[in-house]
């Protein structure tokens, strides 16, 4: 997620990732780095997989965009934009390659500390395993921030939201911090301190002038769009949970603790969730950690 700015351009696009069968999630591996410690060769792979992966520009998308082609973001864009303390990459590997990404931020509010994802993307040929959730889980963890929060036009990521969370948005309870979220977490981020946020018990939807193709995704997740509102062209959803939210959707608890083990340790600056949080609560699972 970002501006038209900032993911105007388009290229031809290249060969898709092919398929990859008969694999368990278990399979896949998540570490984090800081924009600071992002590298020219880690840039490239992240606009791989985002380029090949993301989406398409929206039928009534504006010029300059080029309305049905591809989203892409170079190597050098990744550079510019995010190679910065602040901002940070959770990523998720299978056998070295790269696979899923997402780019968030983390705010100290008023109310405590909140995490903002504002990209996230799986390749096309490993979705529906669950690296979306588990990438946020890697990011949330168990967490004690005051929310947890994402901007995106897929109500899939919104699931993953959920799931990761174990809660269950809801617009009324958004719409509460509706004063600290605008100012101390919105607020703090250029691409996003001007977009107009319509936030009520119906809906939270945030004018980020993105012009994606939503027709695919959009199919069929009628939850989610009754629950957080219908989206107009150009807008995305601002979903946030809260800590203070009963917890709920628990099918995938499961599941996040089978994949715990595979969540590199040993990256210093980084959250609990990325050594000692896990390790205390499942000691036999990590017998050792990266130093």
């Amino acid at each position: 997620m970002a501006t038209v700015a900032k993911f105007a351009m388009v290229q031809k696009e290249g060969k898709r990732t092919a398929g990859r069968g008969g694999m368990s999630i278990s399979d896949y591996t998540y570490s984090m780095i800081t924009g600071d410690k992002l590298t020219l060769p880690v840039a490239e792979e992240l606009s791989r997989v985002f380029s090949f992966s993301y989406g398409r520009w929206s039928a009534l998308a504006p010029k300059p965009l080029r309305p049905g082609e591809s989203i892409r973001m170079s190597p050098a864009m990744y550079m510019r934009d995010y190679a910065k303390q602040d901002i940070r990459f959770a990523m998720c590997r299978n056998g070295g390659e790269l696979v899923g990404q997402a780019i968030f931020v983390e705010r100290d509010t008023a109310k405590g500390k909140v995490a903002l994802v504002v990209q996230l993307v799986v390749l096309e040929a490993h979705r529906h395993r669950g690296i979306a959730t588990m990438m946020l889980h890697s990011i949330f963890g168990f967490s004690d921030y005051y929310a947890w929060a994402v901007v995106t036009s897929s109500p899939c990521t919104i699931e993953a939201l959920e799931s990761a969370t174990f809660r269950r948005g809801e617009p009324w309870r958004i719409a509460q911090d509706k004063e600290m979220i605008s100012r101390e977490l919105l607020g703090s981020m250029p691409f996003l301190a001007k977009a107009d946020w319509q936030v009520d018990e119906t809906r939270t939807v945030l004018n980020t002038s993105f012009w994606t193709d939503r027709s695919d995704v959009l199919e069929g997740r009628t939850r989610v769009r009754e629950r957080y509102g219908e989206l107009p062209e150009g807008c995305e959803w601002l979903a946030v949970v809260f800590r203070d939210q009963e917890l709920s959707n628990m099918n995938a608890y499961s599941r996040i603790l089978e994949c715990s083990g595979n969540i590199v340790f040993g990256v210093r600056g980084l959250p609990p969730i990325w050594g000692e949080q896990y390790a205390e609560r499942f000691p036999e699972r990590f017998p050792e950690k990266v130093p």
